[in-house]
């Protein structure tokens, strides 16, 4: 819609949608994984058993 509202219609799909897709996430059951990457530690930072203390 143009003003930027959606009906209760629009509202209860996108809501089944979403519980649906939250699930497949926590279950590791989804089918669309291609093009996505996880959330791994990046190239450059420091994990807590590499740090040092000073002292």
């Amino acid at each position: 819609m143009a003003d930027g509202k959606i009906t209760q219609s629009q509202y209860d799909t996108a809501k089944t949608k979403l519980a649906a897709k939250a699930l497949e996430i926590v279950n590791g059951t989804r089918s669309d994984k291609a093009g996505h990457h996880g959330h791994g530690s990046r190239s450059g930072t420091v994990n807590d058993t590499e740090k040092t203390t000073e002292g």
